[in-house]
C-alpha cells in the first residue's frame, strides 16, 4: 500500500535531490532520485538506489571514533574492534531502526533514503525555477526505478505542472505497463534505457529480463509519440558492439522511436560500493574512448535517428500549453 502523509498526499522514498543537472533531459534540471529498482546492473552508478529500503553508508575516513553509534546500536549492528576501529555488521541492520547511524556527528555514517511528501519535494525543486525558466529545464524523476513508485511520481509531476515546470522520467523500462499508464498523462518526456536486445546478455548483465523493457518502449512510442528518447549505456564488452547498436536501431525504427542516444560508461559511483559494503564488479573497466562514442552517435544519425533530446512542453493548469 502506498504511504500517505498526515495530509493525505503520497509519500516517496527519496535518497537524493540533485541540482543543476544537464544530462537528465533538456535544459538545466533538478533530479529527484527514488529508491528501489527492478534490475541490478553491474555498472550501476547509484548502487544505493537498488533496494527500496533504507540503507547505511559508511565512510571510515570521516570517523572520529566517538562511539555514539556503538552506544545506540541495539542489535550489534556496529562495534569497535580491539584497535578501536568501527566495524559494521550489515547482516544485523534493521531498516526500521537506524537511530544509531543517524546520530553520527561527523557524517561517517549516513542513512540513505527517507519518506518525503510531494509538497516537501517540490518545494525543494522549486528553488531552481529560475534555471528552468532560462534554460527550458524542469524536474526529472530518476532512481533506481522511479516507476516503482508511480503514484508518487504522478502526483509530484502534476504539482510540477501546476508550478509551470516540465517533467521527465528516467526509467529502465523493466516495469509493468500499469505503472507507465499511471504517469503517462503527467510526464512530458520518457528517457528509457535499452541496454541490449539479446535476452541472455541482458540477464547476465542486469539480473533481469528485457521483455518488459521492449514492451514499455513500444507502448510509450505508440501512446506518446515524440515523448520518448531511448538511451543505451555504452559498457565495454557488454553493450557497445556495432552489431548490438545496429540491432537496437532496427528495433527502435520498427516501433516508431525517433530519438536514440548513447551514454558512455563511467566509474563515478564506484566509491559508493565500498560505503555499502559491496564489491564493484566494474572496478577494472575503462570508460570507452570518446572517439568511439562520437562514431557510434554518427552511426545512429546515419540510420535516421536523432541523438538529441526531443523538444518538450508543459501544459498549464488552465489547459493551455506553455512552450519551453
Amino acid at each position: 500500500m502506498m504511504a500517505l502523509s498526515s495530509s493525505g498526499e503520497p509519500m516517496g522514498s527519496v535518497f537524493n535531490i540533485q541540482r543543476y543537472s544537464i544530462h537528465d533531459g533538456p535544459g538545466i534540471r533538478t533530479v529527484v532520485f527514488l529508491k528501489g529498482c527492478t534490475l541490478g546492473c553491474q555498472w550501476c552508478a547509484n548502487p544505493e538506489s537498488i533496494h527500496g529500503f533504507r540503507e547505511v553508508m559508511f565512510s571510515p575516513e570521516k570517523c572520529i571514533g566517538c562511539g555514539l553509534c556503538v552506544g545506540l546500536a541495539s542489535n550489534g549492528e556496529v562495534e569497535k574492534d580491539a584497535a578501536g576501529t568501527i566495524v559494521i555488521h550489515r547482516e544485523r541492520i534493521r531498516p526500521s531502526d537506524l537511530e544509531w547511524a543517524e546520530v553520527c556527528p561527523s557524517g561517517a555514517l549516513t542513512v540513505v533514503g527517507r519518506r518525503r511528501g510531494v509538497q516537501d519535494v517540490m518545494n525543494e525543486v522549486a528553488r531552481d525555477s529560475l534555471f528552468f525558466d532560462r534554460s527550458g529545464g524542469g524536474v526529472t524523476f530518476s532512481g533506481g526505478e522511479p516507476l516503482l513508485q508511480p503514484s508518487f511520481v504522478a502526483s509530484a509531476a502534476r504539482e510540477a505542472h501546476r508550478r509551470g515546470f516540465n517533467t521527465v522520467v528516467e526509467t529502465c523500462g523493466a516495469v509493468p505497463l500499469r505503472a507507465v499508464e499511471c504517469v503517462i498523462n503527467d510526464i512530458d518526456l520518457f528517457l528509457c534505457d535499452l541496454k541490449v536486445l539479446d535476452p541472455t546478455v541482458h540477464q547476465i548483465a542486469t539480473g533481469g529480463t528485457n521483455l518488459l523493457v521492449r514492451q514499455t518502449i513500444e507502448w510509450i512510442s505508440q501512446q506518446a509519440p515524440g515523448r520518448i528518447c531511448v538511451r543505451t549505456p555504452l559498457v565495454p564488452g557488454v553493450t557497445m558492439s556495432l552489431a548490438q547498436i545496429d540491432d537496437n536501431v532496427a528495433f527502435l525504427r520498427k516501433v516508431g522511436v525517433r530519438h536514440y542516444d548513447v551514454l558512455p560508461f563511467h566509474r563515478l559511483g564506484s566509491s559508493k560500493y565500498a560505503g555499502l559494503g559491496l564489491i564493484y564488479a566494474c572496478s577494472d573497466m575503462e570508460p570507452p574512448p570518446s572517439e568511439e562514442v562520437v562514431a557510434i552517435r554518427q552511426r545512429i544519425r546515419a540510420a535516421g535517428l536523432n541523438t538529441e533530446f526531443p523538444e518538450i512542453s508543459v501544459p498549464d493548469i488552465g489547459g493551455r500549453v506553455l512552450d519551453r
